[in-house]
């Protein structure tokens, strides 16, 4: 919710007082403005909170005036600073004020004016950041429509309710062939401005404006038989509003080419291509540049991925990407190859978006990876995932990670399958408490002291466990290499 003059008032560290004007506190207050120029006006937009001292000395018989041009210039309310403990605001500017029923508020000696800045600035900010939630909450909202195979009315029906406004789908002759509730008056008005659709760009959205309306448009698809999304309301719509929009017309557009295209033959190509020529071969079928770099990620669920899940996947990479590609070699897996558009931090992947497509699954991924690297991408990404999986994480990234988990991912596969089936008889030889022992005395670098502590027992307590677990896995934890192998095994 916007800030108002009341919210000022009633954050009572301000120490501010209303004294003239009462009846306008629910003006919202865009900025704080600080001026003692004679005539502000052409400095302001509207929704400021002016504060003066009244330097420049205005007399009584000009502050009508004054009070009229800031009531013109749409400002929420003016600032008095009294200067000095004790000093009031003057009768005159109160009567000029209740005059124009504009909120006159004392700014006393004790609030510095930064202090109301940081106030509405922090206000502002904590607005901005929950529309931004409303606006991940909605395009998530609308991604699991597709995912659930929704129909397209029902998409839109849910467009127009997080809108609070209407929506429609026009195809290429400007045929209605969707609409919601409340979506007749719009589309006809739309008909009358747009005659035909030879006006509108292919690729991107138009905005139209209508009496008592605004509508944008968005073709779904780019060619010249695409269809239109149509979302308007009375009100403009917000940036964020307008990403909404965009977001329901990309998956509209997905839930159309779905229909339309059969991909489980490409994928099976995809796969082939893998098994016989590696994931650079793969790289090189979808024409990714020799010399480039690229983001790899594993996702794994716990269940066989559907189409519409490993479509939606792929279309929000490929969304940030130069290039992209996939391939599933196991049912519940999808290994993710994408070249990113630039190398300024602005053009990542946001790959925690991509994970909120499927929140139960779980995501690695390695990025920068060169090009001819890509088999080690490959390992690191599945390292990360295999991490976030343990820890409980749902999205891990190779660099984040501790400097035993990369040791070990360099290994060969031969390698990391004798560390698993060593943990493995380690765990079955050893009870939970003599296991946690030797876990937590490897991790505090073989200190007896510091990791009976952290177990909360009597150093020769853990020393007792130590020297069971010696006799019962037939290894010395006096010896480098045998710590060595022990710590890299049962890293989880």
């Amino acid at each position: 919710m916007a800030v108002t003059v009341a919210d000022l008032l009633n954050y009572k560290s301000l120490l501010l007082r209303c004294v003239a004007g009462h009846q306008a506190l629910g003006n919202v207050v865009r900025w704080v403005h600080v001026s003692e120029v004679d005539d502000p006006t052409p400095w302001l937009r509207g929704g400021e909170m002016l504060i003066t001292t009244n330097l420049y000395g205005r007399e009584d018989a000009t502050l009508r005036g004054y009070f009229d041009a800031l009531k013109k210039s749409r400002v929420a309310a003016v600032g008095y600073g009294t200067g000095w403990p004790g000093k009031d605001v003057p009768s005159a500017w109160r009567a000029a004020a209740a005059a124009a029923n504009l909120p006159l508020l004392e700014v006393p000696f004790e609030t510095p004016y930064i202090a109301l800045s940081e106030f509405v600035a922090a206000r502002l900010a904590e607005e901005r950041a929950r529309d931004f939630e409303t606006t991940l909450a909605g395009q998530a909202d609308l991604a699991a429509s597709l995912l659930k195979g929704v129909g397209e009315d029902q998409i839109i029906d849910r467009l127009a309710d997080q809108l609070k406004g209407w929506a429609g789908i026009l195809d290429a002759s400007g045929r209605v062939t969707e609409k919601t509730a409340r979506a007749d008056a719009g589309l006809s008005a739309i008909s009358d401005v747009v005659p035909s659709r030879g006006g509108l760009s292919p690729l991107s959205a138009s905005t139209v404006a209508v009496p008592g309306m605004e509508a944008m448009l968005i073709p779904l698809g780019d060619g010249p038989e695409s269809r239109l999304l149509v979302a308007g309301r009375a009100e403009r719509f917000d940036p964020l509003e307008r990403i909404l929009i965009s977001t329901a017309a990309s998956l509209l557009a997905l839930a159309a080419s779905q229909r339309s295209q059969v991909s489980v033959e490409e994928r099976k190509a995809r796969t082939l291509t893998t098994q016989m020529q590696g994931y650079g071969g793969l790289l090189d079928l979808y024409d990714f540049p020799a010399a480039s770099s690229v983001d790899v990620a594993l996702l794994s669920t716990a269940h066989p991925l559907s189409n519409p899940e490993q479509v939606a996947l792929e279309q929000l990479v490929a969304a940030y990407s130069e290039r992209s590609t996939s391939v599933s070699t196991r049912p519940e897996e999808l290994l993710i190859f994408a070249q990113p558009r630039g190398t300024e931090s602005t053009d990542s992947i946001p790959w925690d978006r991509v994970h909120k497509l499927i929140p139960s699954a779980t995501l690695g991924v390695c990025r920068d990876v060169r090009r001819i690297e890509a088999e080690a991408g490959v390992w690191n990404a599945t390292t990360a995932a295999h991490r976030a999986k343990t820890l409980g994480n749902g999205v891990m990234e190779y660099a984040m990670l501790g400097s035993q988990d990369k040791l070990v991912s360099m290994f060969g596969a031969e390698t990391r399958t004798e560390f698993a089936a060593f943990a493995q008889q380690i765990r079955t030889q050893l009870d939970p408490e003599t296991l946690e022992a030797v876990t937590r005395f490897l991790a505090h670098n073989g200190s007896l002291e510091a990791a009976a502590s952290d177990l909360g027992i009597h150093r020769q307590t853990l020393r007792t466990r130590l020297q069971r677990a010696e006799r019962r896995g037939g290894f010395s934890l006096a010896s480098p290499d045998d710590r060595s192998v022990l710590w890299l095994a049962l890293r989880e």
